[in-house]
């Protein structure tokens, strides 16, 4: 996937964290203006972006004593 030359892939994840939040608390009219603003930023697909957008935020934690990573 090709991020805009402007991003990096931290930036854009940032964005997206953002733009979810916001997402999910609006009616459809402005989900649908929220969805095109992240296609116009990212370059990602419209369906790849609503999906996106759609998927809960995933909490990362770290198992004790072990360092893994658990999502």
């Amino acid at each position: 996937m090709a991020y805009p030359s402007n991003m990096s892939k931290k930036a854009v994840h940032e964005y997206l964290e953002k733009t979810r939040f916001r997402y999910h608390n609006r009616g459809r009219e402005r989900k649908t203006a929220l969805s095109d603003e992240l296609v116009k930023v990212t370059g990602h697909e419209r369906k790849y972006a609503i999906m996106l957008l759609r998927k809960p935020r995933r909490e990362t934690a770290v198992k004790e004593g072990l360092g893994v990573i658990v999502h």
